[in-house]
């Protein structure tokens, strides 16, 4: 089971665990007492981790996703090596970011899977690849099994 967190009827945060969720947001009882928590499942989780489904409605009982727009030039997909490469400081910036603030008590398995991302995005030689790329850069490292993403939504700040 995975779970949504919202805020101000607007998607907040995404975990894959409840240790994960409790590590994004220590105050998480604030969020469940307000009825911000859903449960979602691992494919929607999924989904929204690898950018390809998005939030289309949510009401006191539910989220329902929806495909995102996709505009004749996606500007989520790399247009060359150049593109890619300088987007990637950015990523690890801010995992390193989450990794000096976030508390993660006994969840050291999230811990490792952001040090384990972030090892990934430092060691990537996007050189070789195909552009433009047909997929996100999460889509990629997933699909041919570099390792599993974690997109902000995951993240503490």
């Amino acid at each position: 089971m995975a779970y949504i967190i919202l805020q101000n009827n607007e998607i907040h945060r995404i975990a894959k665990t409840e240790a994960n969720m409790s590590t994004i947001i220590p105050n998480i009882e604030y969020y469940q007492d307000r009825n911000w928590v859903r449960d979602i499942t691992d494919q929607e989780f999924s989904d929204l981790n690898l950018g390809r489904k998005i939030v289309d409605t949510i009401t006191d009982s539910s989220v329902t996703f929806k495909d995102p727009f996709v505009p004749l030039v996606d500007n989520r997909f790399a247009a060359d090596a150049e593109t890619l490469s300088a987007d990637i400081p950015g990523k690890i910036e801010i995992l390193e970011k989450n990794l000096s603030k976030m508390k993660f008590g006994d969840n050291t398995a999230f811990e490792n899977e952001i040090k384990d991302y972030k090892t990934i995005l430092e060691n990537l030689d996007v050189s070789s690849w195909t552009y433009p790329m047909t997929k996100t850069l999460e889509e990629y490292i997933q699909d041919n099994s570099l390792g599993t993403p974690i997109c902000p939504l995951q993240l503490y700040c």
